[in-house]
């Protein structure tokens, strides 16, 4: 899984949903926080940022 920055998310919102399932996937196990991957923690937050930008400007 690549890192994504917001501008990604934004050009390609199809990507938010997917994305922030694994988010909440990631969320929901017990799994050790300090376990989960850089990228997705990453990649969630980027996600979701997008997510308000996109529902900002409609």
């Amino acid at each position: 899984m690549p890192a994504r920055d917001w501008r990604y998310y934004v050009a390609n919102p199809g990507e938010i949903e997917p994305m922030q399932k694994i988010c909440r996937e990631w969320a929901g196990s017990a799994a050790p926080k300090d376990t989960e991957p850089a990228v997705v923690t990453t990649n969630c937050r980027a996600a979701a940022f997008a997510k308000s930008q996109l529902q900002i400007s409609n």
